[in-house]
């Protein structure tokens, strides 16, 4: 089953994993770096990212469903105080 499709936001799809980002750049998707953040990444999907970027958007899916599986989110108490 694919984590992630060409109708997911890029948001989506960079909260959804931590390494997400490294494939963004490895890429060539400069975009997602804080000092060239872009609309693309609130307002459009993997697939229609990878056409303004003039990219294959099966290759930019692939690669990120390529990922391992994402850690846990973090499952301490709320209230207990950090190490």
């Amino acid at each position: 089953m694919e984590r992630f499709t060409r109708t997911q936001l890029v948001a989506e799809a960079l909260d959804a994993h931590p390494d997400a980002a490294g494939v963004f750049r490895r890429l060539g998707y400069r975009c997602v770096d804080a000092d060239d953040w872009c609309v693309v990444i609130e307002k459009d999907t993997l697939a229609r990212a990878a056409e303004l970027h003039g990219k294959p958007p099966d290759e930019l899916l692939a690669a990120l469903n390529a990922l391992p599986p994402a850690p846990p989110p973090d499952t301490a108490a709320p209230n207990k105080p950090a190490p």
